[in-house]
Formats: structure tokens, C-alpha cells, sequence
């Protein structure tokens, strides 16, 4: 576990490790296990103290169906790739191609890590991420299967609205 960070249980069973002012540290995905001839077996994560353990119930699992695999995915990096694309005048289109754990990690409270480390990634470009750019992200990680693939633009010369009234199939997230 990141040091300074605590584990905090999803809805959907998965981890995400922030430190106490709320900054994202990595997660874990919801949690899996699978005999070997691939049936599900249950799962759960559980927090004891700052440990992390993963539960794998195996009571009702026959002895020709081992051995078990449990290899839930854990990662950091929510974005692979970012860069801008000028258009004409000083409009612009600012890209973010999202990791596989960054499609995942869509819950609200990891809208500030997105952005975060879409800054961080455009490096002396950070600037670009104005408020319309932020909404036009945030929508994207919220409403992902809207977006139309896997990069998302984001269009300097959107009207700022917020991201929650842009996630729809005919704007998707470019109103």
C-alpha cells in the first residue's frame, strides 16, 4: 500500500488508496477468482486495519477444480497519453488516451485525479486544461461508454457546461 495512503472500499468491491487530504494514490480492481475450468468463484475484498486481504471462498469448490486463480488488476496511471492538436486561430483540442485501469476507475471521487494527472501529463501545456476542457474530461470519465472511443477530445471552443448535463448519446461530452 502507498505509504500515507489508506485503502477505501468501492461499491462495486473495488480499492482505491487515498491519503487523507483525498488525493489518489492507485486501486485495485473489483476483485476475481476462477477455477480452472473458468466458473467464478466468490470474492471479496476486506479492509483489516490498514491491511488488505482478498477473501476467496473455496468450501463449495470440488478438488478437480483447483487450483484457483485470484489476480485482480491493480494499478496507478489513469492516463497513457495526453497532447494538444491546434486548430485554426486559438482554438485547440487537448487529447487524453485513458489507461485500461483509467476506463475502470470511473467513480466521482477519482474526477480530480483524471484532470490532475492530465495536467501533468501535457507538462507546459497544463494551462490548456481551462473549465470547459475539465467538464468536457470529467464527462468522459463518467460517461465513458458515450465518449465514441478510446481517446477522448476534449474542444477549447465548447461552451463550459457542466460534465454531468453533457453525458448524452448526441453531444457525448462535446456540447
Amino acid at each position: 500500500m502507498p505509504a500515507g495512503a489508506a485503502p477505501i472500499l468501492q461499491n462495486d468491491g473495488s480499492i482505491i488508496f487515498q491519503d487523507d487530504e483525498g488525493n489518489y494514490h492507485g486501486g485495485i480492481a473489483t476483485p476475481w477468482a476462477r477455477v480452472s475450468y473458468g466458473t467464478a468463484v466468490p470474492t471479496q475484498f476486506e479492509i483489516i486495519g490498514r491491511d488488505l486481504v482478498q477473501r476467496v471462498e473455496l468450501d463449495d469448490v470440488p478438488a478437480d477444480a483447483y487450483p484457483v486463480v485470484a489476480d485482480p488488476w491493480a494499478g496507478r496511471a489513469l492516463v497513457a497519453a495526453a497532447w494538444v492538436t491546434n486548430q485554426s486561430g486559438s482554438a485547440y483540442i487537448v487529447n487524453a488516451t485513458p489507461t485500461s485501469w483509467g476506463e475502470f476507475y470511473r467513480g466521482i471521487n477519482t474526477h480530480a485525479a483524471h484532470v490532475a494527472e492530465l495536467k501533468a501529463k501535457l507538462g507546459t501545456l497544463a494551462s490548456k486544461v481551462t473549465a470547459t476542457i475539465d467538464n468536457q474530461l470529467v464527462c468522459h470519465v463518467a460517461y465513458g461508454y458515450l465518449s465514441g472511443g478510446k481517446t477522448y477530445n476534449m474542444e477549447s471552443y465548447r461552451p463550459n457546461i457542466h460534465w454531468s448535463l453533457q453525458g448524452n448519446p448526441v453531444t457525448q461530452c462535446n456540447p
